[in-house]
């Protein structure tokens, strides 16, 4: 006779895991609780994601609508089963140093969208708050970028470069990460774009100056940067102070009329709307 479903409501985890545990077993779906995604590609990553979506399914059966909608926001079953635990604990008033340890290691994953990662620090401190462990001054918006990954370094840097870091509201960091994601999310996929230019760059410095900066053949940016406000770059690419650029701005002058020259030879010869050169940006918005 099949066992019905145990609905964990918060304080029954070691009753609901063992049940839980059981049942995934027999479907052969428990390798997914016990180890991560593999890292290499191909027929394991593709089995991993085969059971995970099984599992995933599973899940929603034993939970209570409101552990539900908490753990939507986790990558994997076995991170949501990582929190429910955390989430017990905590009402029964025996976890508030797991609690700490578990958002100490949060961490945004590579392929994780950042309303995502945002939700997930946000609904870690209400926990937190709930089983009334305090948190310092800043400590949510530091978790915030602290968690970003490696593609995020430059973003992450600008930010806490900021000369208001100290001032900013947790409110405004979220806006700024949210802003940042907007901005490359309008850009799109632009790899096959800027090797069509790269390639033409190439073929037309044939007198051996051929280190065209990358910069020089992306497509055109049109929305707004989040440091001096101004259209058509990104935070990252901004010359003005504060920017990613600005300590660049030494390497300018005589290089200037050198990118014109080769930014001219790219857009005649490709027909492409190319970006100008930081270069002459940086010259026009100083004149």
């Amino acid at each position: 006779m099949k066992s019905p479903a145990v609905q964990f409501n918060g304080t029954n985890f070691k009753v609901w895991l063992a049940r839980f545990s059981g049942h995934v077993a027999d479907k052969g779906l428990q390798e997914n609780l016990r180890v991560e995604r593999p890292a290499e590609e191909g027929e394991p990553q593709a089995l991993w994601d085969a059971r995970e979506e099984k599992l995933r399914g599973k899940l929603t059966e034993w939970l209570d609508d409101d552990h539900l909608k908490r753990t939507m926001n986790f990558a994997t079953t076995k991170e949501a089963v990582a929190f429910l635990e955390g989430r017990a604990a905590q009402r029964t008033g025996q976890g508030k140093g797991m609690l700490r340890a578990q958002f100490s290691a949060l961490q945004m994953a590579k392929d994780q969208q950042v309303k995502s990662w945002i939700s997930a620090v946000l609904d870690k401190a209400e926990d937190m708050a709930a089983a009334g462990i305090a948190l310092g001054e800043g400590e949510v918006k530091d978790k915030l970028l602290s968690g970003l990954p490696q593609a995020w370094a430059t973003t992450k840097k600008i930010i806490l470069g900021r000369a208001d870091y100290d001032a900013l509201s947790e409110a405004e960091i979220i806006d700024l990460l949210l802003a940042e994601h907007e901005s490359l999310e309008a850009q799109g996929d632009t790899k096959d774009r800027a090797n069509q230019l790269a390639m033409a760059a190439l073929k037309l410095d044939n007198d051996n100056d051929n280190d065209v900066n990358e910069q020089e053949i992306h497509p055109k940016f049109r929305g707004n940067c989040h440091n001096c406000g101004k259209k058509g770059h990104r935070m990252a690419d901004c010359w003005a102070p504060g920017g990613g650029k600005e300590k660049h701005k030494t390497k300018q002058g005589s290089a200037t009329q050198a990118a014109l020259a080769r930014w001219c030879m790219v857009a005649t010869s490709t027909g492409y709307s190319v970006s100008r050169p930081p270069e002459i940006q940086a010259d026009e918005a100083q004149g």
